[in-house]
């Protein structure tokens, strides 16, 4: 049986992937980044789960005679144990003094009596802003309120219903929007960002890739041994992949740094979802690089090709530019509309499903206009390649690449 004939693409791809994937700068931003990243998040997690911070807590009256100290002074509050102040109670520079002199993390000084018209608290810490720092003050605020409400003659009951807040129902009459809310646009965010990252990221080798060669004046060679579209083909595939492979390997991070972080996905984002955002990403990838190696192909080499070509490489930013309207109103018409453009849908539409704010059909038209603008694309780098690689001294202006592009 004869042996089946690889496609003309193939050794072009398979060279470029492994010249790329075995690169040490590739190695260390792709893999090793992610893994450190890993590890200081499950390490300052480990380091800060169960942690206890002392505060010394009195209570003073207007006399500036201490009445309550430590445990007697607050009800307990969990990762919080009061202390003592000692001979320092009610004396906010004594207390001051201590906190420098680490017998304490922090210290409270309270009225007598929280339940006063205008009661007094005396927060005294090591330095400004620490975040653990923010739950005294709605533990106190509580406690205010059942000491003021004991003043006016309230039970503990009534304390507590003061506090309860209506149930709320909520009907949404276009579409049903299932999981948090806050957790959607949370991984709207993310998968703009991380789509964004994995396209610059791909682009930027790949323009670095044919910028390289057209310096180094080896196409001449190449176009002897390869067709133009199959060499071109293969650059887009193996770049595509490489692309990938950073977007699995960053989005399995922040997959695995959520697990410790106790961050739950919304119920809009499931496997179907995913899997949906990998074949857009697919084909977005595919798109840019056919579309970035046309233009690279009509420039000599990376500095020319700043001059109108590069600027091309901001497309994958503009998405985020409808950031704040995507996440206010993903189903807005021009919204709709604009995320079906092919430059913009391999971002806009994952993320206004992550909103569940797509029909299966739009998705469906979506998928069918990208490939579609592929495949167009890549046999225009074809033709840009076929004349602007073996054209030195000048580049290819916007009309030469148009008139290029339809010769056949």
């Amino acid at each position: 049986m004869a042996r089946e004939r690889r496609p003309d693409w193939w050794p072009v791809a398979r060279w470029e992937l492994l010249r790329i994937v075995r690169r040490p700068d590739f190695i260390l931003s792709v893999v090793l980044t992610p893994l450190i990243a890993i590890g200081m998040s499950v390490g300052m997690g480990a380091l800060t789960k169960g942690r206890t911070h002392t505060v010394a807590v009195a209570r003073v009256d207007s006399a500036g005679v201490v009445t309550a100290r430590g445990d007697s002074a607050l009800p307990p509050l969990k990762g919080i144990r009061w202390l003592d102040p000692g001979d320092a109670a009610g004396d906010t520079t004594a207390l001051a003094a201590a906190v420098r002199d680490k017998r304490f993390e922090a210290a409270l000084v309270l009225p007598a009596s929280l339940g006063g018209d205008e009661p007094e608290v005396h927060l005294v810490t090591r330095r400004d802003g620490a975040f653990w720092t923010r739950a005294l003050e709605p533990h106190v605020a509580e406690q205010r309120l059942r000491e003021r409400a004991a003043a006016f003659g309230l039970s503990a009951a009534q304390v507590t219903s003061l506090g309860t807040e209506p149930r709320w129902r909520r009907h949404v009459s276009i579409l049903e929007t299932r999981g948090d809310r806050r957790g959607a646009r949370l991984v709207t965010l993310v998968i703009l960002m991380l789509m964004v990252t994995v396209l610059l990221t791909s682009i930027s080798y790949l323009m670095v890739g044919i910028s390289g060669e057209k310096t180094a004046r080896v196409t001449e060679v190449v176009v002897s041994a390869v067709s133009p579209q199959a060499w071109m083909d293969g650059k887009i595939l193996a770049f595509t992949a490489i692309g990938l492979i950073v977007g699995i390997v960053w989005a399995g991070s922040l997959l695995m740094i959520a697990g410790p972080m106790s961050f739950a996905l919304p119920g809009s984002i499931d496997a179907s979802c995913l899997l949906v955002t990998l074949l857009y990403a697919t084909l977005g990838l595919l798109l840019y690089n056919a579309f970035i190696a046309a233009l690279m192909a009509s420039a000599q080499n990376m500095q020319t090709a700043s001059r109108w070509q590069g600027s091309f490489v901001m497309l994958p930013f503009l998405p985020l530019a409808f950031l704040g309207a995507l996440i206010d109103a993903p189903d807005a018409p021009w919204l709709v509309v604009v995320s079906h453009i092919p430059f913009f849908s391999p971002v806009m539409l994952p993320a206004r499903m992550a909103l569940s704010a797509v029909p299966a059909w739009e998705l469906a038209l979506g998928i069918v206009v990208l490939a579609a603008s592929f495949w167009l694309m890549r046999l225009v780098a074809g033709r840009v390649f076929r004349t602007g690689m073996l054209m030195y001294g000048k580049d290819m202006t916007l009309p030469e690449i148009i008139r290029w592009a339809r010769v056949k």
